[in-house]
């Protein structure tokens, strides 16, 4: 597990694996909307959780379901949000 923290943008990225799934978990602390470029390994990830979601009583989700990344990813996170993501992790 690796944790990186981002003050000026109030921001925790959690990178999470095993030998067949990745996960990534991004934190967002501040109290304004914020756009933020995330580093994300290359390949198809699906949200797993978004608690901007209306489920959540967020104010909807600006997250596709299923994201195909090139190593990094922008994403205009609410106040005080979580954003979860995984993936299957190719074997070599």
């Amino acid at each position: 597990m690796d944790v990186v923290d981002d003050e000026k943008k109030m921001l925790v990225l959690v990178k999470r694996w095993s030998d067949t799934t990745e996960a990534r978990i991004i934190f967002h602390f501040s109290s304004e909307q914020g756009s933020m470029p995330v580093p994300i390994s290359e390949g198809r990830w699906l949200k797993a959780m978004d608690s901007a979601e209306k489920q959540w009583q967020g104010p909807g989700s600006r997250v596709a379901a299923e994201i195909e990344s090139q190593g990094e990813l922008t994403f205009i996170r609410p106040p005080y949000s979580v954003l979860v993501l995984t993936r299957e992790r190719s074997i070599l």
